[in-house]
């Protein structure tokens, strides 16, 4: 019973979760066509990736229901893919939010960078088994994004991207809840549950925060 119920818990949690971001993906499109700031880009496409991740998470969990339809060794096949892509698309998303408003400290950053630097630790973490490196990786970057966002916020640097300095916290704490093996491993049913809980009303805040701070941002831009 408490299968099932985990189950549709998590059927209806993973589609939020493909949804919700990319809501915010489209609300941010006509400040950044307005814009073509580099740092929104980023931004954007980090909740882009977001989205991906459950996607390929969604299509984990449904696998069972293709059991009459596709043989067993293609229905493996699909499942390795997906949770490679589900670690290389974590990795590419909490790298484009680091870019977001580091870009224009860290010359090395580009597209082709974040893309290759999250596929050689996506190949390391998969198929050598270390998820620690997924761990490790996800708290260095939640260290320097928490301390880049706030030393923007405290000296107005960058001033849209100060603004957001709550949303990146948030956004980070929910990646190292969710999207990190161990700490899924860790909890009970009951404690995934109130995390999924607070994740989704995280992205919605999220959707609400972060309209209002773009729209701030592209006045002040204007002014």
């Amino acid at each position: 019973m408490q299968n099932q119920i985990g189950f549709m818990i998590e059927f209806v949690y993973f589609l939020l979760l493909l949804i919700l971001p990319i809501t915010i993906y489209v609300n941010t499109r006509n400040v950044y066509e307005f814009s073509k700031h580099t740092g929104i880009r980023y931004f954007r496409n980090a909740f882009l990736f977001f989205s991906f991740i459950y996607f390929f998470r969604f299509v984990v969990l449904n696998l069972n229901f293709l059991d009459k339809y596709l043989n067993r060794t293609l229905l493996v096949s699909i499942e390795s893919l997906s949770m490679f892509l589900v670690i290389y698309f974590s990795l590419l998303s909490i790298f484009c939010l680091a870019a977001s408003f580091s870009w224009k400290d860290i010359k090395f950053i580009s597209d082709n960078s974040l893309h290759l630097t999250s596929l050689f630790l996506a190949s390391i973490i998969y198929f050598v088994r270390l998820p620690i490196v997924l761990l490790v990786f996800g708290l260095l970057i939640i260290i320097f994004l928490i301390l880049k966002g706030y030393f923007n916020y405290k000296y107005k640097v960058h001033k849209i991207f100060s603004k957001l300095f709550v949303v990146y916290a948030l956004l980070l704490f929910f990646w190292l809840f969710d999207l990190v093996p161990f700490t899924q491993e860790l909890l009970k049913f009951e404690l995934k549950l109130i995390g999924y809980i607070v994740s989704v009303f995280i992205f919605v805040y999220l959707n609400y925060k972060i309209k209002a701070v773009l729209k701030i941002g592209k006045e002040e831009e204007q002014a």
